[in-house]
């Protein structure tokens, strides 16, 4: 299995409103994005479209000569870094998967049944907080909506009962777990999620790839150095999980940091360094 090197792929600086020149579309640039025409707010029925960075160039070239013949608004992101920023949450949040945001104010479900065949062979990542109306197509839910919110699945393939959040991330969360073994009694595991075409580079591959890779190197240096067990990785609603056993301790950081207490290494005493370079 060679990822390492892929995993690595750059992104170049690809420029997005060569796209709006070649339309002869007139534009402004408004933080991360180029906005063609008067968007308006978002109670003015605005539709995002969210597909991988590797894929933003086919999808602009399919939809722009269409949203300029028809006169719809719409903002697009700048730039193949900006993409990166907004799809892997380095932006915030509230921007995850907003590749393209389109103005479509009434008929809906007309403009939603154009667009929809258009990019139903793209990827992209969930757009936190917002209604899949169709693959890629998220539009803001209303109120009544909102109350009836999915929530999480509290059990995990049948056998990993999520207790508490330990980081909530873009790409996925980090949750402490109760593992129910067949033959053991329960006992408490990590759970690292995934979402689905969260951190996709240039070759295509994201967080699902990282977290098999994840795995991969475990395995190699589980005889070298002290590696939390590899219990399972798998795929469910579209997202990877991977568990490995719960190890109490402190994090290596802050046992470095007690070492040096402000100091650098010339500073530190022969023990001191000793010390350090003991560490796996």
């Amino acid at each position: 299995m060679q990822l390492a090197p892929s995993l690595s792929s750059s992104i170049s600086n690809a420029d997005y409103s060569r796209f709006l020149l070649e339309n002869r579309l007139d534009w402004k640039e408004d933080g991360y994005y180029l906005v063609c025409g008067q968007m308006g707010d978002a109670s003015n029925h605005r539709m995002y479209v969210s597909v991988v960075v590797s894929q933003i160039p086919l999808l602009l070239e399919r939809l722009v000569p269409m949203l300029a013949d028809l006169g719809f608004a719409f903002a697009v992101v700048k730039d193949a870094q900006s993409a990166g920023r907004i799809l892997n949450g380095v932006a915030g949040v509230q921007h995850v998967g907003k590749v393209l945001m389109i103005q479509v104010g009434q008929n809906l479900e007309s403009r939603i049944a154009l667009i929809a065949p258009l990019v139903s062979k793209f990827d992209g990542p969930l757009v936190p907080g917002k209604k899949c109306m169709s693959k890629n197509i998220y539009l803001d839910p209303t109120p009544v909506e909102l109350k009836r919110h999915k929530h999480r699945t509290q059990i995990l393939s049948g056998k990993y009962i999520l207790v508490s959040s330990l980081k909530n991330d873009p790409k996925g969360e980090v949750l402490q777990a109760l593992y129910l073994s067949r033959f053991l009694m329960p006992r408490w595991c990590i759970v690292k999620e995934g979402k689905a075409f969260m951190i996709s580079d240039a070759a295509g591959q994201d967080m699902a790839d990282r977290l098999k890779w994840q795995v991969v190197v475990s395995k190699r240096l589980s005889d070298v150095i002290a590696v939390p067990k590899i219990i399972d990785c798998f795929q469910a609603d579209g997202n990877t999980y991977l568990i490995t056993e719960c190890i109490n301790g402190e994090p290596l950081g802050k046992l470095i940091e007690k070492v040096y207490r402000g100091r650098d290494w010339l500073g530190l005493k022969v023990d001191e360094k000793l010390k350090l370079l003991s560490w796996p």
